[in-house]
């Protein structure tokens, strides 16, 4: 490696040089209204329907491409599958029975995610209730609470 030149920015050899990813992700020319949430937007598209991002834009490029990217993948969806698989997942009610509708605000730092918000999670039966319990019981036996 030898000192290199991007855009008329200087990088010294050896330089870190991170990617602006949430700039990419944010793009208009990619995400029509990328601030909503509209996960429709992952899904896949008819054939020449138009591109959007790879999720290179999340794991990196090339050499450095994150290896876990295929076990992070999979690991959120069993995880999503199995909280959707033993819950009901609403909108939380006020006290006159209304939905409130949660405001879509985010932490930002060099990952982002969603500022807490009010929901309401129920176990959609006995037995669901019954198998979370299980499974608490059996992460805390692991952790030596």
């Amino acid at each position: 490696m030898e000192d290199d030149e991007y855009r008329g920015m200087h990088i010294p050899k050896d330089a870190t040089v991170i990617s602006n990813a949430r700039s990419l992700t944010w793009d208009e020319r990619h995400y029509h209204e990328p601030r909503s949430f509209k996960p429709e937007r992952f899904l896949p598209k008819p054939e020449g329907a138009g591109e959007t991002l790879s999720q290179g834009a999340i794991f990196g490029w090339g050499r450095r491409i994150c290896p876990g990217r295929y076990l992070a993948n999979d690991m959120v969806w069993i995880a999503i599958a199995r909280i959707l698989a033993v819950f009901e997942v609403q909108k939380a009610r006020d006290a006159a029975g209304n939905f409130i509708e949660p405001s879509i605000e985010f932490v930002t730092n060099l990952t982002s995610h969603p500022k807490p918000f009010p929901c309401d999670l129920r176990p959609r039966s006995e037995k669901a209730a019954e198998l979370i319990r299980q499974a608490y019981d059996m992460h805390m036996a692991n952790v030596g609470a």
